[in-house]
């Protein structure tokens, strides 16, 4: 028999080298797959950890709580949500300044009620002494 191939050690011995290669190759880019994945993840939890107090402050009344420039430059759906308080937070903001403006006109129309009700007691009871002013008047007259 004739044979034109390599010999059967070399071949398993090239065989071992090529897998022992991509074994180790493997594990390296498994190692840095995870190294990323744990990068990301950190990064995430820390944008949900920035917006969640954000949000906790928002929710106990703080309107003066500053989002975080590394979150609002965010592109993804944690910046997104990080525009949006920002953006609730103006809108809240604006809503108290309407409600503090309409109060203060409601104070003020109050004060000018309670002014305006003094002047017409006032009035009545000029009117009032006015009244007898006349009935006694008109009695001294009639007795005469």
């Amino acid at each position: 028999m004739l044979f034109a191939g390599a010999p059967a050690s070399d071949v398993n011995s090239f065989i071992a080298v090529k897998t022992g290669t991509l074994v180790g190759v493997a594990i390296v880019i498994g190692i840095l797959a995870f190294i990323v994945i744990i990068i990301r993840v950190l990064a995430i939890r820390n944008g949900l950890n920035d917006a969640n107090g954000a949000l906790g402050q928002l929710a106990c009344g703080n309107l003066n709580v500053q989002m975080s420039k590394r979150l609002l430059k965010r592109k993804d759906e944690l910046g997104s949500m990080a525009k949006s308080l920002q953006l609730l937070q103006n809108e809240l903001r604006n809503i108290i300044e309407k409600i503090q403006s309409a109060s203060n006109d409601v104070l003020t129309a109050g004060v000018q009620l309670g002014d305006m009700s003094a002047q017409t007691s006032e009035n009545a009871s000029e009117i009032g002494n006015a009244v007898d002013d006349i009935a006694s008047g008109a009695v001294a007259q009639a007795e005469e």
